[in-house]
């Protein structure tokens, strides 16, 4: 690069950037023609230094404010994932300890009686043949309960219907289920939670509401995905509920945890006579095709 003519400034100026005390920049001004500055001008140059200053540093301020939240976000998710490998970890030794050896002391117990003539012998092997094969179900339920395939497998939408389905069979309770995700691929994260949550709110019902009717429903909304668990139950006043430590109560603050976890939000409606409604919304920010 080749400059025949070089013209030195005549009258040059420096302004700071400074936000708290730190030097963040600076704003130069060349003037090749020399021009006397009264104080009004640098009064004006003073002025938009200072509002520079104030831009620049609220810009630098909201860039520290996302990547301290992005940071939040990746701990708080692997949290719920590191949640996750742990009941898989106990899910697999229910499954291939105590559910092995349930099995073998069932087979066993079997054997015995087949060998055994004595009818108060046999009657009471018959009564440890039972309990046995009821205490291995509940390892099946709670080892599936703990790391539910269907999740994994299919995703969130069919994990739930399956969850829905299981949990309502034999009882009088009609469940109606509307699922539109449009079989979107939401992050691990978020459909564990979402499972999460359904599992416990469920649970709830069955135990408290007396309901005989579920709607269960998960959308699209809002940039996220919301869901709504809503029962014809017997209702209760939230406020009774914070001021009644409990079960009840803990499982509450669980799901909010929960939903907090993945920057989502959890609110609770009922009214004594009312039912109760568990509205759950949980945003995206990952690209999926909806």
């Amino acid at each position: 690069l080749c400059c025949t003519h070089l013209h030195l400034p005549d009258c040059h100026i420096t302004i700071p950037i400074e936000a708290r005390d730190e030097k963040l920049g600076i704003i130069n001004l060349l003037c090749t023609q020399s021009y006397a500055l009264n104080e009004e001008d640098l009064d004006l140059l003073a002025a938009i230094g200072s509002q520079v200053s104030e831009i620049v540093a609220n810009a630098w301020l909201r860039m520290k404010l996302a990547e301290k939240e992005e940071a939040r976000q990746a701990l708080l998710e692997s949290l719920v994932v590191a949640q996750e490998d742990e009941r898989g970890r106990l899910a697999r030794e229910l499954h291939d300890g105590a559910g092995q050896m349930l099995t073998n002391l069932l087979v066993r117990i079997k054997a015995l009686e087949k060998r055994t003539e004595s009818s108060d012998m046999q009657q009471g092997l018959e009564t440890l043949l039972d309990i046995t094969s009821e205490t291995i179900d509940q390892v099946r339920d709670l080892s599936y309960r703990l790391r539910p395939a269907a999740l994994e497998e299919f995703g969130l939408s069919v994990a739930l219907q399956i969850l829905v389905d299981d949990m309502v069979d034999g009882l009088p309770i009609e469940a109606a289920c509307n699922f539109d995700l449009e079989e979107t691929a939401l992050p691990a994260s978020i459909e564990v939670t979402l499972y999460r949550i359904a599992q416990e709110g469920l649970t709830n019902i069955l135990r408290h509401a007396n309901a005989s009717h579920i709607d269960v429903e998960l959308v699209w909304e809002n940039h996220g995905v919301k869901m709504c668990i809503e029962d014809d139950g017997c209702g209760f006043a939230p406020h009774y509920l914070a001021a009644t430590p409990g079960v009840r109560h803990l499982g509450l603050i669980s799901m909010r945890e929960r939903a907090a976890m993945v920057g989502g939000s959890l609110e609770l409606f009922s009214a004594p006579g009312k039912g109760t409604t568990l509205l759950v919304h949980v945003p995206v920010f990952e690209a999926v095709d909806q």
